[in-house]
């Protein structure tokens, strides 16, 4: 079941997300929950575009993953990385109304959500089971503060947007913290490195396999 919702926040912060929950789920059986960030391109107020890229295309091309998926729309001219405060309350009132397991609470995204999947890591450490960002970067001196959480980076060594080195370097950084952090650099492959990542079978067992103590 695929919904599209707004959402307005205390903060005075507003915005539509898109909602997937698995159809055969049993009643009071918690799942996973898998937030995701999409990339600069799908800004503004128009939902659908959340499910142009990553895994809300996937669903409705017919995927049906065991799991409660969620894609918020950043607004117009402005960037995740803007709005980790924003965030938080929206995905902890989605974990309290959808009865979602706080130990396997993951983040995910692609471009400028890479970037916000990062930032979500530093701002808010703790919460996540595990990361997948995509083709993204972020502040490596924060790395300590996230080690914890397994993170499965990817990227295209040809990217000529985001430059492979931004997450090359977040991932040293994590390791470096004693972390579990690992990078697949997808040879001679640009920007878009999101569509073969998300129809890895591979890579989502792997997150979904992540649980919190």
């Amino acid at each position: 079941m695929t919904e599209s919702r707004e959402s307005v926040q205390d903060m005075s912060f507003s915005f539509k997300y898109m909602l997937y929950i698995p159809d055969n789920r049993k009643p009071g059986e918690k799942l996973p929950l898998v937030l995701f960030l999409h990339g600069a391109g799908e800004r503004g107020d128009d939902v659908s575009l959340v499910s142009v890229h990553g895994p809300f295309k996937r669903i409705r091309e017919g995927w049906a993953p065991e799991f409660i998926c969620a894609a918020p729309q950043c607004p117009a001219g402005s960037h995740w990385n803007d709005n980790t405060e924003m965030l938080m309350p929206f995905l902890r009132r989605l974990i309290s109304e959808h009865n979602a397991d706080e130990k396997r609470i993951y983040i995910t995204g692609l471009s400028m959500g890479g970037f916000g999947t990062w930032a979500m890591m530093a701002r808010w450490p703790g919460v996540f089971a595990a990361a997948v960002p995509i083709c993204g970067g972020g502040m490596p001196w924060t790395a300590g503060e996230f080690s914890s959480a397994p993170v499965w980076a990817f990227h295209g060594s040809a990217d000529d947007t985001v430059d492979v080195r931004y997450s090359r370097d977040m991932v040293n950084a994590v390791n470096r913290e004693g972390g579990n952090a690992r990078l697949t650099e997808y040879s001679g492959v640009s920007h878009d490195c999101w569509t073969k990542t998300y129809e890895s079978e591979e890579m989502w067992t792997w997150l979904l396999s992540q649980k919190k103590d």
